[in-house]
């Protein structure tokens, strides 16, 4: 089912201006919902949350770790914060298996599978293979980067999935952005 674009714009900025009492962050709900049925839940989930009902619509987006380190250490990443927390905690990558039994049993409401988190998702040697099992399953796939790995062999493979969002995060102070 097509929606127009204009409804989608004004679902967000709607939901924006309910959250941040501003319409100028529209845009992380948008890379995350494109079906009608989304709109509804979140919707649906914005009303619970404003009026302070402990209650959920349903799941729209979801957030998967595969890789648990990183090429840098910027200032505000949790993993540099909390290394200690997090030293060998979890296994470094997420097996192939660990991936594919989350997603095959994500809610049927969820839309996006975003790869991010504490590490560096394109260190993940299946980040691809990962981007394309998601799309196979018929939800949208968002990636999250620092960008700095994105050249060469894994620019040309990841430009031949069907990633749908991907998000470059940038570490202003270059002396904390450490390899």
């Amino acid at each position: 089912m097509y929606t127009p674009a204009w409804l989608m714009g004004l679902v967000c900025r709607a939901g924006s201006y309910m959250v941040y009492g501003t319409t100028e962050e529209a845009e992380w709900i948008y890379e995350k919902i494109q079906r009608p049925s989304s709109y509804f839940i979140v919707a649906m989930n914005l009303l619970y949350w404003r009026v302070g009902m402990a209650r959920v619509s349903g799941i729209v987006a979801m957030m998967l770790e595969p890789v648990t380190n990183c090429n840098l250490r910027c200032s505000y990443c949790p993993l540099t914060l909390q290394a200690d927390l997090l030293d060998g905690k979890r296994p470094e990558l997420m097996a192939w298996e660990t991936f594919r039994a989350a997603v095959d049993t994500a809610p049927r409401s969820v839309e996006t599978i975003q790869l991010c988190g504490i590490g560096e998702p394109t260190l993940h040697p299946e980040v691809c293979a990962m981007i394309e099992y998601i799309a196979e399953r018929g939800k949208r796939a968002s990636l999250f980067s620092n960008g700095t790995l994105l050249e060469g062999e894994l620019l040309d493979n990841l430009t031949r999935t069907p990633l749908s969002v991907l998000n470059i995060s940038v570490e202003p102070d270059r002396d904390t952005a450490k390899t």
